[in-house]
């Protein structure tokens, strides 16, 4: 009994062991397997899709940089749009500004020349009288003198200082501006003016400003007349009304006073804009050291 379980034994130990060389034999076998040889074709091709790969890449790089790039310009053109409105803004607000400084710089001007007409109040401007190259300051004074007495019929009057305006020319005749003592004195010859001859004319010494808007309202009733329109004007005020429609002097310029009442709205600037403030009124008294400050 013995023996033949030992033979059996040994028979199946046989069997693994022929199993286990058959396997290793098998795998042996697989390493055999003849494995294909890469040929020059193929290495062509590979080179040639790497090189394809490393063109696209380069494009890939080159797309994004360029992406950046108008990405960057982008958000330069926003900066830019908003620096623009902001100019925009700023440039609005300084038009109004300028627009009120020279509304402004207009009362100023005006207020100049209400002081110039007071200190202009005591003067008449002769025009007409013969004139001479060599002519002297007294016999100037002498043929005002024979103007107020003999055309005027005005005996007793005191006369401050007479002058001739401007330089010599032959052939024409300067004006002369004559300087009365007294306000009552001058009152009295402008009021008796009309009795002059056709060739010597009075005129009141107005300031140069003055002067021009006068010959703006002039000129703009002359050729309302001449179009057969109904004008009034009123001379102090600077204003003229033609067909109904008022206009008025606006920076040496005739315009509509509605037009003008706009002008004035939207030029009203604020706190910060303003960098005039409000001005001392000047009164009468100043002539006498008194200083009034209206604010």
């Amino acid at each position: 009994m013995g023996k033949e379980k030992n033979s059996r034994t040994t028979v199946r130990n046989e069997e693994r062991s022929s199993d286990e060389i058959d396997e290793f034999e098998d795998m042996d076998d697989m390493d055999e397997i003849p494995r294909p040889k890469r040929t020059k074709v193929d290495d062509c091709n590979l080179e040639s899709i790497l090189k394809n790969l490393s063109e696209q890449q380069r494009e890939m790089t080159k797309q994004q940089s360029d992406i950046a790039k108008q990405l960057t310009k982008l958000d330069a053109l926003d900066e830019i749009k908003t620096q623009l409105q902001n100019q925009h803004a700023s440039l609005q607000n300084l038009s109004k500004t300028i627009t009120y400084i020279e509304n402004d710089m207009t009362q100023l001007k005006e207020e100049n020349e209400r002081l110039e007409k007071e200190l202009k109040k005591s003067n008449l401007i002769f025009t007409g009288l013969e004139d001479t190259e060599a002519e002297t300051e007294s016999e100037c004074q002498q043929k005002i003198s024979y103007c107020l007495t003999h055309h005027l019929k005005i005996k007793t009057i005191s006369i401050d200082t007479v002058r001739r305006l401007g330089k010599y020319v032959e052939g024409r005749a300067r004006p002369v501006k004559v300087k009365f003592v007294k306000q009552s004195d001058r009152q009295k010859v402008w009021e008796n003016k009309m009795l002059l001859p056709p060739t010597i004319f009075i005129n009141e010494d107005l300031p140069k400003s003055t002067r021009h808007h006068h010959f703006i309202l002039r000129e703009a009733a002359r050729k309302a007349r001449e179009e057969n329109k109904e004008v009034k004007v009123n001379w102090g005020k600077k204003e003229i009304t033609i067909s109904g429609k008022t206009s008025c002097i606006l920076n040496d310029k005739l315009t509509e006073k509605e037009e003008q009442r706009t002008i004035n709205q939207n030029a009203k600037p604020t706190s910060s804009n303003s960098f005039l403030g409000k001005r001392p009124i000047i009164t009468r008294s100043h002539k006498m050291g008194a200083f009034n400050p209206k604010m």
